[in-house]
């Protein structure tokens, strides 16, 4: 296991390679670094306190997929085909249960990922995690045969206590088919609303803040 400084250095090789800063010592720099390094290492004590709690119920955390790029064609009424993708945080299996996982570096809170209906998503300052998952099944089950159903959540690397957020259709976590089947409905209307060059693109954001 890595202590923490070992991962503070790699922190700091990813800061100098990816973004290009080269002095992480001091100033805002030094603040990044260190609020990144806390993250990871929050984020890798609970990793390992679930893994030791899965053990102790004889239970196996399958890691399917990291940062899964995935695809699919949906075609509108009008016969104009639209390219939907999007890359999978992460993907894994406990048991039985699919899991579909988003990491997000800001705070997130139940309210964000709770909905009643589809309509609900149409408020995209408060909605907008809930319609990111529900896109990430529904890029899923086009493109793997293998489960009816899942759960997505989020993982708030501000707050890993709460592991993961779950998604919830009133009080219900399991994304099935079906329910994806009435976003891929609801995804198809937005889409044609986006794509009429009858609709000015103001109202159309007015139309999609209208329920806030």
């Amino acid at each position: 296991a890595l202590n923490e400084e070992e991962i503070r250095n790699l922190v700091v090789d990813e800061l100098r390679k990816e973004a290009k800063l080269a002095d992480l010592d001091v100033g805002k720099n030094l603040l990044i670094r260190e609020i990144l390094v806390g993250m990871l290492v929050n984020f890798l004590r609970k990793e390992k306190e679930e893994l030791e709690i899965l053990e102790s119920q004889n239970e196996v955390l399958s890691l399917l997929g990291l940062e899964l790029d995935l695809s699919c064609q949906m075609i509108l009424k009008n016969g104009q085909e639209v390219k939907l993708k999007g890359i999978v945080d992460r993907v894994d299996r406990i048991g039985d249960e699919l899991r579909v996982i988003d990491y997000k570096t800001g705070s997130v809170i139940d309210g964000n990922l709770t909905i009643k209906d589809m309509a609900d998503l149409r408020q995209p300052k408060e909605k907008n995690k809930s319609l990111q998952l529900l896109m990430y099944a529904y890029l899923y089950f086009n493109n793997y045969k293998d489960y009816d159903s899942l759960n997505a959540g989020i993982i708030s690397l501000r707050n890993v206590n709460k592991w993961p957020i779950p998604f919830k259709m009133g009080k219900t976590t399991e994304v099935t088919r079906e329910l994806v089947a009435d976003f891929e409905d609801f995804l198809r209307t937005l889409m044609e609303e986006i794509f009429d060059e009858s609709i000015p693109f103001s109202k159309k954001l007015l139309t999609l803040e209208s329920d806030e």
